[in-house]
């Protein structure tokens, strides 16, 4: 009798009764670490927080995804930084979260808290601020005391102090939370990266970019197209390599407060670096924070054979070669 069937066959069952029985010892070993797993992963995933509450948090500009992560951690809106830091790896969100204050409601659980962050979700009301090309630091502290409720003017002026001319003109969204601080920031931060390019320019034709600022700030006060800019600019750039004052109201108007038809002959004699009739050369800082265009003005000034200018009562700007073809406009257009 030939027993290779049966042998065969019974070699079969045997490999398969030892599959099963090893698949099932592995669901009996294994299935529980399994589920274990999940289960903490589940927990450290849930939200922190049962009770409907609101948690504002402010991430601040440049945060990396650990910091990010360390930050939620920290405030309990999270219950891992591991696993926060993992998931946005696994669903690339890393270059998207967002900084900014956001308002998290609660109970959120940690993928609903990333998506909030990756998609700039901020939770909170925004509000819209627009500060106008040439507005001095003061002007911008009266515009977001108007917006923000949590803005101080003293606290601003303060903390701006060495930033005016240096604080973008723009329109911005800030939080309706949003304080002096975070604003002076952004402020900043988008002044740098909207001048980078101006910067390298003004490099290039060997002018140093605080006097170039200093220069934009007043020929913004100055002029108001863009060609009418870049002339004056060269009448100013060319009474500073003459000798010349520039003999500008606006650094008056900056100093004292005043508007430039409020200016006195006594106001004239004052003694402060400000006082362009009476010391040559450029103030000693920005009398306002201006924008790319008044930079590049600046920057790229247009070559006149005027010295004098001067805007009648509807803007619309005079030149003159010399002193006596400035005060016949004067007469003209200033009766």
């Amino acid at each position: 009798m030939d027993n290779a069937g049966y042998d065969n066959e019974e070699t079969r069952i045997a490999k398969t009764s030892k599959n099963i029985i090893g698949t099932l010892l592995f669901l009996a070993l294994g299935l529980p670490i399994a589920l274990s797993a999940v289960g903490v992963l589940w927990n450290l995933s849930s939200p922190t927080h049962v009770s409907n509450e609101r948690v504002i948090l402010t991430i601040p500009n440049g945060s990396k995804t650990r910091e990010i992560a360390e930050l939620l951690e920290r405030e309990k809106i999270i219950r891992s930084r591991f696993l926060f830091i993992v998931l946005a790896k696994l669903t690339k969100v890393e270059t998207s979260l967002g900084s900014g204050t956001y308002s998290f409601q609660m109970p959120k659980n940690l993928p609903d808290v990333l998506k909030q962050l990756s998609t700039h979700e901020y939770g909170i009301l925004r509000v819209k601020v627009t500060i106008p090309e040439g507005t001095t630091n003061a002007q911008i502290a009266n515009i977001l005391v108007s917006k923000l409720p949590d803005v101080t003017r003293e606290t601003f002026l303060v903390e701006a102090r060495s930033k005016e001319g240096y604080l973008f003109p723009d329109t911005y969204f800030f939080s309706v939370t949003a304080t002096s601080g975070p604003v002076i920031v952004t402020l900043s931060e988008n002044f740098i990266e909207k001048t980078t390019l101006l910067r390298t320019q003004a490099k290039a034709v060997g002018k140093k970019w605080e006097d170039v600022i200093v220069m934009a700030s007043l020929i913004e006060e100055e002029a108001v197209t863009e060609a009418d800019r870049r002339i004056v600019s060269g009448i100013l750039w060319k009474r500073i390599s003459i000798g010349m004052r520039l003999q500008l109201d606006a650094s008056f108007a900056y100093l004292l407060g005043k508007a430039s038809s409020e200016i006195t002959a006594e106001d004239l004699t004052l003694n402060s670096p400000y006082n362009t009739y009476r010391y040559a050369g450029l103030p000693p800082s920005p009398i306002a924070n201006p924008g790319a265009d008044a930079i590049l003005s600046a920057i790229m000034p247009t070559k006149s054979p005027y010295l004098y200018y001067l805007s009648d009562k509807k803007g619309i700007m005079h030149y003159a070669k010399t002193f006596e073809e400035h005060k016949i406009n004067k007469a003209r257009y200033l009766r």
